[in-house]
């Protein structure tokens, strides 16, 4: 199982890039709705159980931002999957748009909410720990809004690429 998990990891990545002088992701849209479809099949919920609905712009990134937004939808969706719906039954919205020269990502439920005492600041939760790792990898700000569910809402730039020996 293991093994199949990594190589279709390496087919959706080379699926999504173009060639290795410009390392662009493709389609980041297709890529972030084809990951958060994944997470969905992988803890078997039911088609229409929760809806996803998407807003993002065309959108093309280099490796070195598309790869960490990658892996912080991965952390909040699979979060949202395993808390947010205690009845596997909600509503995931996730926006990824242009705002002047920096881009806007959100994504949010309508689930049960994070509980009241969490302190996202100083957390030692894991999971929270990756999001803000994530978010300073891109060197982006975040906000967590905690109302009619839970909106995680970042604003970054692309990163420059760093040239590798």
């Amino acid at each position: 199982m293991f093994i199949l998990s990594m190589k279709s990891l390496k087919n959706r990545k080379n699926s999504f890039l173009s060639g290795p002088e410009t390392f662009q992701y493709h389609y980041l849209n297709k890529y972030i709705q084809k990951l958060v479809y994944d997470i969905l099949f992988t803890y078997d919920i039911k088609v229409g159980s929760i809806i996803t609905n998407f807003e993002m712009d065309d959108i093309n990134l280099n490796m070195d931002t598309a790869i960490p937004l990658g892996l912080l939808t991965n952390e909040l969706i699979t979060n949202i999957v395993k808390h947010a719906f205690p009845e596997s039954k909600g509503t995931i919205t996730i926006k990824l748009k242009y705002v002047a020269d920096k881009i806007e990502f959100t994504i949010a439920d309508d689930g049960i909410g994070i509980p009241t005492d969490i302190d996202f600041e100083n957390s030692d939760t894991l999971g929270l720990e990756i999001v803000k790792n994530l978010v300073n990898q891109l060197e982006g700000d975040f906000n967590i809004e905690n109302i009619n569910g839970t909106e995680f809402k970042m604003i970054f730039k692309e990163l420059k690429y760093k040239v590798r020996r």
